[in-house]
């Protein structure tokens, strides 16, 4: 599905990004020399991203980067129909293309040979061939990730300090990527069961991956089972960027009277069950990235070329709550704050590699499969 945005077009804009504009193209920007081709699985992501890079347009045209927007989601959720949606951006004049994921990781390291000409922005990923577990962005290609053991570390502690005692952690697969937000929370959850001068035992956490059964299903069916044999107070669930996904999981929290903590969902809910959110702020990493490039004549610069940027948390990724007001009642603004720059200076030693037989080192937390 492709979407194409003049600037001139404001009142459009603001239709299509409401969900009122489906298939049109809204206009060609066939003859732009700087379009900037956005691709992600999940549509709401590409539209959060060129809502927040339109408001910033007058700060590219500043820095003489005049720049079309459009946005695409693969057709086939799988490599061919990535790299086909990827080469029908180009196709349509695309100079810049940001991708959002790991799953375009292949796609993108296959498409900067094909394409020196075009600048390539990976946001969440990082360029690597099929089959193979090598990272190499050549000049034209310019990666950003974020940490996702910073992000479970806060989620764990936010959960064990806001009395939660049994704990699960849930996805639908068992990739580096969420291994990091697991093993991370159970750091976090420890060292707030130390702070709090928990005892071992105090603490219960279960790690659950879906594999290859239905993940909704088994969402249901897990978060019942842990709460009908050892009792259930929060889950943590980090299921990529689903929303039908998250208002299940909601819906089944409620049930239970279980709180939720979502990973990188754009879920928004009024029910009490989510304490919060996992927010990668993509828009912000891609507007600061792409404003120098611009800065650069319209290339990566020698930071950026070829490189990988890693952001923590104070670093476009944060926990956030329902609408505008704080989540927590016990973990108090200050603390929080501590603990972000206490990673940001890191002083607080995170397992980090998304190896899962690297199970981190933990005091005070039961953990059980």
């Amino acid at each position: 599905m492709k979407h194409t945005v003049s600037l001139l077009l404001c009142g459009l804009l603001l239709l299509c990004l409401s969900g009122c504009v489906k298939e049109e193209k809204i206009a060609s920007w066939q003859n732009e020399p700087n379009l900037l081709a956005v691709l992600a699985d999940e549509e709401e992501i590409s539209r959060e991203i060129v809502a927040h890079l339109y408001e910033k347009m007058h700060e590219f045209e500043a820095a003489s980067l005049n720049m079309g927007l459009s946005w695409q989601s693969p057709q086939e959720k799988n490599r061919e129909g990535r790299l086909q949606a990827l080469a029908g951006s180009i196709a349509q004049g695309a100079k810049i293309v940001l991708c959002v994921g790991s799953e375009y990781d292949t796609v993108v390291h296959e498409a900067q040979e094909r394409h020196p000409e075009i600048m390539f922005l990976l946001l969440d990923g990082e360029a690597r061939a099929e089959h193979s577990q090598l990272y190499e962005s050549l000049p034209n290609t310019h990666c950003i990730r974020f940490q996702q053991s910073e992000a479970g570390f806060l989620a764990g502690y936010a959960a064990v300090t806001e009395g939660a005692r049994k704990l699960g952690f849930c996805s639908g697969v068992s990739n580096e990527d969420m291994i990091r937000y697991a093993y991370g929370f159970l750091q976090g959850a420890d060292a707030a069961a130390a702070a709090l001068g928990l005892v071992t035992g105090d603490v219960l956490l279960r790690f659950w991956y879906a594999g290859e059964e239905d993940l909704a299903e088994g969402l249901r069916r897990q978060m019942e089972e842990w709460q009908e044999v050892e009792g259930l107070d929060l889950v943590f669930i980090c299921e990529g960027k689903g929303l039908a996904i998250a208002e299940e999981s909601i819906q089944t929290a409620e049930t239970l009277g279980v709180d939720v903590i979502l990973g990188e969902s754009l879920y928004t809910t009024d029910s009490t069950a989510l304490l919060c959110t996992v927010e990668k702020d993509y828009g912000r990493a891609a507007e600061e990235a792409l404003l120098r490039l611009a800065g650069n004549g319209g290339v990566w610069d020698p930071g950026q070329a070829g490189r990988t940027a890693t952001l923590g948390a104070g670093e476009q990724l944060s926990l956030k709550g329902r609408g505008q007001e704080w989540p927590f009642t016990q973990l108090g603004q200050a603390e929080y704050n501590a603990l972000v720059e206490q990673m940001r200076r890191g002083e607080i030693d995170l397992e980090k590699s998304g190896n899962s037989e690297l199970l981190p080192a933990f005091s005070i937390c039961t953990v059980t499969e």
